[in-house]
């Protein structure tokens, strides 16, 4: 509950916007000694915001755009609480791994997620970081941490995302055979069962992870109860890379 404010503090108040008042404002004296005011133009400020970085802006344009997508589908803003927690994964995952995500990164944008019906969607991340430490980051997904950091990642977003009522399985994670689409990619099929009571929901998750030199960028689509549209995936997964 908020306290009312002590009497001296109204006091104060009024004082002050008083005194803001007579700012922007003269007096003059006339000849009979009367004082009267004269108005001032007021002065106004206007603030630019600062322009966006051009590295930034190149993510933001790169990463999914609802043009890329059939009708059926829309934008979910983060605000609702919704959505895929790519990145949160993501650091999750890194961080098991010993990896500093942030490191040496120049710029990063992520997509909204894009839904269609209850929970068919997609999300995008393109980052833009050193040779170097793009390099650091692909040899921690080869490395020996990643089986149990992914599963361990997966289950915790499995928790964070679980309908109210739900008990998600333990994710299995495995090596998702697609065509590479890029010089050098990471693919995976994270599987979760939603448990709730007698109803059981199968979700079917891919992420992508693609490295080209300094570029890094990372795809996640879920469906609930078969694999995410495969021809579909494939041209989003086109399109991102042909911007980034």
């Amino acid at each position: 509950m908020l306290r009312k404010p002590a009497l001296s503090l109204l006091l104060l108040v009024v004082v002050l916007a008083g005194a803001s008042c007579t700012k922007g404002s003269g007096k003059t004296v006339d000849a009979s000694g009367t004082s009267t005011t004269v108005s001032l133009p007021a002065q106004t400020t206007t603030t630019t915001p600062p322009a966006e970085r051009p590295q930034t802006a190149r993510a933001r344009a790169a990463v999914f755009q609802l043009s890329d997508f059939p009708d059926g589908w829309k934008a979910v803003p983060d605000s609702d609480g919704g959505g895929l927690s790519i990145e949160t994964t993501w650091g999750e995952l890194t961080r098991c791994m010993g990896v500093d995500a942030a490191a040496q990164r120049d710029a990063i944008a992520s997509s909204p997620t894009f839904l269609r019906g209850l929970a068919t969607q997609a999300r995008a991340t393109v980052e833009y970081t050193s040779p170097a430490q793009a390099t650091a980051l692909a040899a921690a997904l080869d490395g020996p941490k990643f089986a149990s950091c992914a599963k361990d990642a997966f289950d915790a977003d499995a928790k964070r995302s679980a309908p109210q009522g739900a008990t998600p399985s333990p994710a299995a994670v495995a090596p998702l055979a697609v065509s590479p689409p890029g010089p050098k990619t990471y693919s995976y099929r994270i599987n979760v069962t939603m448990n709730l009571g007698e109803l059981q929901v199968p979700l079917f998750q891919d992420f992508l992870v693609v490295f080209n030199k300094g570029t890094v960028v990372r795809m996640l689509f879920l469906n609930p109860g078969a694999e995410f549209p495969p021809d579909l995936e494939r041209s989003l997964v086109a399109a991102v890379l042909a911007r980034a």
